[in-house]
């Protein structure tokens, strides 16, 4: 009743406007009424007044954000406009308004591009997982010659893509420039890896670790594979770059590397071509354990080979052992 009152108050006297502002921002602190409406009412009342830095705070306030930006650019404040725009993509993104978030910063972008605040064109583009929008920029990039500009800007579209395979177009295309434009292998090598399809040029290998096997060397790619953030790509780069290993010959290096990537499967397989039976026992025994924990899928085959391991390695008991636990899982 005591806003109503005050509405019915409000004269177009400046002192009457100026007494309904301070009401209002009391009532604002206390958050006793409506908020957004409270807040509305101050952007009109400002407005009366001409007061129009307070009329674009209390119009963000009352999540106009569109009114608020038409006044910041008005005003020629580019900084406070782009901080409307990212606010509020934000505001729309967290009540679920995905298409009211990509419009606005879509038009949030163009304005940054215009004014050439590119980086941040680029960061509304992410916010909404617009990847295509920034590899046109990408392509832009190339086309004018601005090649380490481009990777940066395939690899940002890569990273907020909401489809896998757009995600690795992009981050192929910024591993071809980094490797062939650019010669920066270690970055080339990081986003083939998370580009991570296999390449024709390369049978079933990835580029990924072909080139760090071959021209960085396996010690430097297992420390790049920790710059790969994601599990299942780190995860396919290391047990290619073991069988890149393996087919140049290099058994221990390929173990090593199988053993990082948790492959005991393969560092069994590969111990045991090497004579070194024991050893592919122990990896045998840790596949078996791995099985155990998870979801035994396949474990039968595990636990025979193991008794043949045991067996070659003279563990005669060890072999009855597992012999026994074999024939008990298919009882």
């Amino acid at each position: 009743m005591l806003v109503k009152a005050v509405d019915r108050c409000v004269t177009d006297k400046v002192e009457h406007v100026k007494e309904a502002i301070k009401y209002y921002e009391s009532v604002w602190a206390k958050k006793s009424w409506d908020s957004l409406n409270v807040a509305r009412k101050e952007a009109e009342l400002c407005q009366r007044i001409g007061e129009i830095d307070s009329v674009i705070l209390w119009l963000e306030r009352a999540r106009q954000y569109r009114e608020a930006v038409e006044l910041a650019e008005e005003k020629g404040d580019i900084e406070k406009v782009i901080q409307l725009y990212e606010r509020g993509v934000e505001y729309l993104k967290g009540l679920n308004h995905y298409v009211d978030a990509v419009e606005l910063a879509n038009s949030g972008a163009e304005f940054c591009k215009r004014h050439r605040h590119l980086e941040k064109a680029v960061g509304l583009y992410k916010r909404v997982g617009k990847g295509h929008m920034i590899a046109e920029m990408a392509e832009q990039a190339k086309k004018k010659g601005e090649i380490e500009r481009a990777v940066d800007l395939y690899e940002a579209a890569g990273s907020c893509s909401r489809e896998d395979t757009a995600a690795e177009l992009y981050y192929k295309r910024a591993g071809h420039l980094a490797w062939q434009k650019l010669g920066d292998i270690e970055r080339a090598v990081i986003d083939f890896a998370m580009y991570g399809q296999n390449d024709s040029d390369h049978s079933d290998l990835t580029l990924a670790p072909c080139i760090a096997g071959n021209d960085l060397g396996y010690e430097r790619a297992l420390q790049l594979a920790e710059e790969i953030e994601d599990r299942d790509k780190k995860h396919k780069f290391l047990r290619d770059l073991g069988k890149h290993a393996e087919r140049k010959g290099q058994i221990e290096v390929a173990i090593q590397i199988f053993e990082k990537a948790d492959l005991y499967d393969c560092c069994a397989k590969l111990a045991e071509q090497k004579g070194d039976f024991e050893r592919a026992l122990h990896y045998c025994e840790k596949e078996i354990s791995y099985l155990e924990e998870h979801n035994w899928r396949g474990i039968g085959k595990w636990v025979k080979y193991a008794a043949e391991l045991a067996e070659k390695n003279g563990q005669i008991e060890k072999a009855k052992a597992y012999r026994m636990l074999n024939e008990s899982l298919y009882s």
